[in-house]
């Protein structure tokens, strides 16, 4: 496996390369095992043969599809490795491959499963993943997938929890179903458009000094 994971890595690294080159934001989708990563990277790309399985480090290389926001720009968007509660040190070197890929992106999507034990708890590893990796500071939208299985009162409730306990906005899904799927990728160019013109006055204040 080890072999295979540094080919993955060697690849990705090329292919992050080319990317930045060419000027094209990428998006990572993150969060929990089995929160529905997979169905949801399926659901914005429209690409029905992306595998998806309820099991264990399902994604080992991570998956790049490009997608059409709404403006008619394009944007990559990578599935990756799902965290579990105190993820080894060792671990983390070991997915490092796929973990880069989250370190480098512009933009997190974070996904929640409502049906987890404590969504809250999931959301708490993921964060201290993300710090492990370097990608604390890297901006993000926390994704509240599987609300066609629960009741209204109970996703308004999780919503407004979410949204207090990350300081994050909380956009709700159906990934399977494809509900709400189209908002959520006008919020995600919107946070785009936002982190681009921030990123372009930073740039003009230091032609100024």
């Amino acid at each position: 496996m080890q072999h295979k994971l540094e080919k993955v890595r060697k690849s990705r690294f090329n292919s992050r390369k080319r990317r930045k080159r060419n000027d094209i934001p990428t998006i990572a989708i993150v969060g929990y095992t089995n929160s529905g990563k997979s169905t949801l990277l399926r659901a914005l790309c429209r690409d029905d043969e992306i595998y998806c399985a309820d099991k264990l480090f399902a994604t080992l290389d991570p998956k790049i599809r490009r997608v059409k926001l709404p403006s008619g720009k394009f944007a990559l968007f990578a599935d990756t490795v799902g965290f579990i509660r105190k993820l080894p040190i060792e671990l983390v070197a070991a997915f490092r491959a796929t973990l880069e890929e989250v370190s480098e992106a512009d933009l997190l999507l974070i996904v929640i499963d409502p049906l987890d034990k404590d969504p809250l708890e999931s959301l708490t590893v993921v964060e201290e993943t993300l710090n492990q990796i370097g990608a604390a500071c890297i901006p993000r939208i926390i994704v509240l997938n599987k609300v066609d299985m629960i009741d209204s009162e109970q996703l308004e409730a999780l919503l407004e929890r979410l949204a207090m306990r990350s300081g994050s906005e909380v956009v709700p899904v159906s990934a399977l179903r494809k509900f709400n799927v189209s908002s959520l990728l006008k919020r995600i160019e919107s946070s785009l458009m936002q982190m681009d013109s921030a990123s372009r006055s930073l740039t003009d204040t230091f032609k100024l000094a």
